[in-house]
């Protein structure tokens, strides 16, 4: 394969996930997403699944890096950032982002 070839792989049964406003053909979750740079998922996933309510910086980096992959507009956002975040659902990861979301404002308030 030449350099800045994608590979011809068929990944049927993963969704679409076209950042906003993109003209290209839609990629799979998995191949546009941070998750390849965070190493060997299996021993990872399983010690983070250990805690429901507890998030790894692992986990937390991962959901900051996804939100940044897929901004908003982003073609079924929430289940590409949930792909990439090991152990975690698309509906934790949603309440994960409200909550730090209304944590910087109010930090935001108290500053002013």
């Amino acid at each position: 394969m030449a350099e800045g070839e994608e590979p011809q792989e068929s990944l049927e049964g993963e969704g679409p996930c076209m950042k906003a406003g993109s003209q290209e053909k839609a990629e799979p979750c998995e191949k546009a997403g941070p998750q390849e740079k965070a190493g060997p998922q299996e021993k990872v996933e399983s010690q983070e699944k250990a805690e429901p309510g507890v998030w790894t910086q692992n986990q937390q980096k991962l959901l900051e890096l996804a939100l940044q992959t897929f901004p908003r507009g982003t073609v079924e956002r929430w289940d590409c950032i949930a792909k990439v975040v090991p152990g975690r659902s698309k509906e934790e990861c949603m309440i994960r982002y409200k909550m730090l979301a209304e944590l910087v404002q109010k930090r935001k308030q108290a500053q002013s």
